[in-house]
């Protein structure tokens, strides 16, 4: 018996040593065969701030989508993406409804709005069809929260803890990119506040009901349509529109993209101005700093 305790006691003495030896569980970019930390987002502000904050130290992944990305729907190899990922940064007031309803680790999750969520902005609306995304409603929180510049930098500042907390080694660097980011963000604030100042009651339409963090944040009321760019409305709209032209002081109309020729030449003929103010939900050909700052010119251009 007791050269059989030996034995045990040898073999486990043994495996000990093996399993202290091995290496540790391997992160999910090493799995990938990756050396960056793979950080998932779910739109392209948040893409393109946590690009800029987190430079070449990180993997950013945001998936290809048509349509509004809050309206998206994962396939399985996207979801999969999202499941690997070391970081999963949320835009929060409900959007990308899709994370719900999924499994993700609740570990690797970070709502990005949580420095502001008391200022997060409750709406009421009509279901209604429009693009790839199909019937939605309006519903519930509005969510394009970056509109207002104050946001945006609590985004931001939401997505450098994040990313310190994941890599602490590189807290200097993100620091170092994220006051580069807040400095040009509160530019752009004091930018729009300086525009829709100078008028002590700012009305202006907008094409599609997105603008509610904009409008709070800089003081203007907004009368919202269900319009898109790139189709006519109907001639009953026409008609409403021409009867709510007579009721408000707005003179200028924001747009999601430029809109049709026709539809510019007809609110042209009203004496309204087309300003286009891209949310940004998803992919174009700027960041989003660069962005924005289009969007602020076009609003002065718009109100001269």
């Amino acid at each position: 018996m007791r050269g059989t305790s030996s034995s045990v006691l040898f073999l486990l003495i043994i495996s000990w040593i093996i399993f202290s030896c091995s290496p540790d569980k391997k992160s999910n970019q090493q799995k990938e065969g990756n050396t960056k930390p793979f950080v998932a987002v779910v739109n392209y502000p948040l893409y393109s701030l946590t690009d800029m904050i987190g430079g070449d130290r990180i993997e950013v992944f945001f998936p290809e989508i048509e349509g509004d990305p809050a309206y998206w729907q994962p396939d399985e190899a996207s979801i999969e993406k999202f499941q690997d990922a070391d970081l999963i940064l949320l835009n929060g007031a409900d959007y990308a409804k899709w994370t719900g309803t999924v499994s993700l680790p609740a570990s690797t999750q970070v709502n990005t709005s949580k420095f502001f969520s008391h200022r997060l902005i409750e709406m009421k609306g009509e279901v209604h069809s429009h693009g790839p995304e199909g019937e939605h409603s309006h519903t519930g929180y509005a969510f394009t929260t970056w509109l207002d510049m104050k946001n945006a930098a609590l985004h931001a500042e939401a997505i450098k803890e994040a990313l310190i907390n994941l890599i602490p080694d590189e807290k200097d660097f993100f620091n170092v990119n994220y006051i580069k980011i807040i400095d040009k963000l509160n530019k752009l604030d004091s930018q729009l506040a300086e525009i829709t100042g100078t008028t002590d009651e700012l009305e202006l339409f907008a094409s599609h009901p997105v603008y509610q963090y904009l409008g709070k944040g800089y003081d203007i009321s907004i009368i919202s349509y269900h319009w898109e760019p790139d189709q006519m409305p109907f001639d009953e709209s026409w008609k409403e529109f021409e009867n709510e032209l007579d009721h408000h002081s707005a003179r200028a109309m924001f747009w999601e993209d430029e809109p049709l020729p026709e539809i510019s030449g007809k609110l042209e003929s009203m004496g309204v101005k087309v300003v286009v103010f891209m949310p940004g939900g998803n992919r174009n050909e700027f960041d989003f700093i660069s962005l924005m700052a289009k969007n602020v010119e076009n609003l002065k251009k718009g109100l001269n």
